[in-house]
């Protein structure tokens, strides 16, 4: 991999000392570790896998890979100097929210999980259920901040479709991400008890309703992890939504 170390100065700088810490581990050739990463961003932005395999009492796999360059990382870390910007590197099993459902840890940590299993039934019944949707095991990096409150679902997706190498948070990485720094760290990382809007129609919304979208979406409340749904088509509802960057490679 090679970085271009100009675009490394346009972006740090030269004056901080914290900053050209950075650069030196940006500038290497053979990709980063979870050992760079760590001081790229900072110990408290980073759950990495041994730690998370503690929590949760999971077997590590083999060759964990790190899919995000050493600029991505050294760029996320300037960012995070901006109180709107929270980007954290955070290991996930890939897990679908029917396994999390199902999960030791993270079936205690649910909130009404009753409407959650009307989803998941609803999903089988059609054939098909966004709570079945599983991604790659591995480290993803999130921006925990919630962002574009009072927007409608699709008008944030407009702002979303002009953002370089960022979507919308799908409901399966979000809750795994959301429930794995509630176990880990015992407490809400992300700011408050905002609702969350995430990618897909609520089942009982598509099946009961063919005139009205309501997504998905998801909060913190008292410690635990809701997942509800609201009209996707109402500003000042005061649903936010969080940002997942897409690999490097």
């Amino acid at each position: 991999m090679n970085i271009n170390k100009k675009k490394l100065v346009d972006v740090f700088g030269k004056t901080s000392k914290w900053m050209e810490v950075s650069k030196k581990h940006c500038i290497i050739e053979s990709g980063v570790n979870i050992t760079s990463a760590v001081e790229i961003l900072g110990k408290d932005k980073v759950i990495a896998a041994a730690l998370s395999s503690m929590t949760l009492e999971f077997d590590l796999p083999n060759g964990i890979p790190l899919r995000y360059s050493a600029e991505t990382l050294c760029r996320c870390a300037h960012e995070n100097l901006y109180r709107v910007i929270d980007w954290r590197l955070v290991y996930l099993r890939g897990l679908s929210v029917a396994e999390q459902m199902v999960d030791p840890v993270f079936r205690d940590l649910f909130y009404e999980i009753e409407w959650l299993e009307k989803e998941k039934q609803i999903g089988l019944d059609v054939g098909s259920s966004w709570t079945d949707q599983v991604f790659p095991a591995g480290y993803y990096l999130i921006n925990c901040a919630g962002l574009f409150k009072n927007c409608s679902w699709f008008k944030q997706e407009e702002i979303i479709s002009k953002i370089s190498n960022q979507v919308r948070c799908p409901e399966a990485i979000l809750s795994e991400f959301l429930l794995t720094s509630l176990a880990v760290n015992n407490k809400n990382i992300c700011c408050g008890e905002n609702y969350y809007w995430s990618c897909s129609e609520s089942n009982q919304s598509r099946s009961l309703f063919s005139d009205v979208d309501e997504r998905n979406c998801l909060k913190i409340f008292n410690n635990k992890l809701k997942i509800y749904h609201a009209w996707s088509d109402m500003d000042k509802l005061g649903v936010e939504t969080i940002l997942l960057h897409e690999f490097d490679f």
